[in-house]
């Protein structure tokens, strides 16, 4: 994929700073090539890095001197005309930083990122975008959205699950469906859980279907629409109705 990488949710919840690091650095170009100014996301992403000291000496100069993305902007704006020139001095700019955090033992160090109500329609919102210039994309998103989710739950309730990245979706809401009581109604309960496993397996059937696909075809475009909104109402859906169970429990124990 590139630049473009897509934080998964790891066991408990810690990610890398060299992830963090790819992640700006793909937030960067899409505001000097696409015109996506997430300034939001760039100041945190930022905050998270420059916070440690060590890493700070090693990040770009132009990361520590702009606080702003649009400041990067008009900066870099400034010095390259083209779209591909002003990638390339990122990538550029990037590749020693990145080198050092591969390289270096910051286990000290992880920072964090936090599955919740927001973060779910953040993600949503942006494999939206993605349908209609790169559907594979989005379909990859959504797939790791709902992964995040999915291990969300199963870790807050601490069980073991295979750790594996290459798990598939369905095993993992399998899991979810073994563990999560959706609603009192015996009937209505084996019916969501029906519901949520076909999910799992319109999914794995997309993704059969978008390697096979040469040509991203209108058609092709409108399935992934369908499946991407399915998937980030479904991942909304199990994040909301987790707390409200989790909130029953925590009561039904403090009584």
């Amino acid at each position: 994929m590139g630049w473009l990488n897509f934080i998964r949710h790891k066991k408990r919840e810690e990610i890398e700073p060299y992830d963090i690091a790819e992640e700006l650095a793909e937030t960067i170009i899409d505001a000097l090539t696409a015109g996506e100014m997430e300034e939001d996301k760039y100041q945190s992403l930022r905050e998270e890095l420059l916070k440690d000291e060590l890493i700070a000496q090693h990040a770009p100069e132009f990361v520590r001197k702009y606080t702003s993305l649009m400041d990067i902007f008009n900066y870099v704006k400034s010095e390259f005309k083209e779209y591909k020139r002003r990638k390339k001095f990122v990538e550029k700019e990037f590749k020693p930083f990145l080198k050092f955090l591969k390289k270096a033992d910051m286990e000290d160090i992880k920072c964090r990122i936090i599955i919740d109500e927001v973060y779910i329609r953040k993600t949503w919102k942006k494999a939206q975008k993605l349908i209609s210039k790169n559907p594979k994309e989005a379909l990859e998103l959504v797939y790791i959205l709902l992964e995040d989710t999915a291990r969300y739950i199963l870790d807050d309730m601490e069980l073991e699950y295979p750790e594996d990245e290459k798990m598939k979706p369905l095993l993992l809401l399998e899991s979810v469906m073994d563990h999560v009581q959706f609603s009192k109604d015996p009937v209505l309960e084996q019916n969501f859980k029906r519901g949520f496993l076909f999910l799992g397996q319109v999914i794995e059937q997309m993704d059969v279907i978008k390697e096979q696909i040469e040509e991203e075809t209108e058609e092709f475009k409108l399935d992934v629409e369908m499946v991407v909104n399915i998937i980030g109402t479904s991942c909304l859906y199990l994040y909301r109705k987790y707390q409200i169970i989790k909130a029953r429990r925590l009561h039904v124990e403090n009584e």
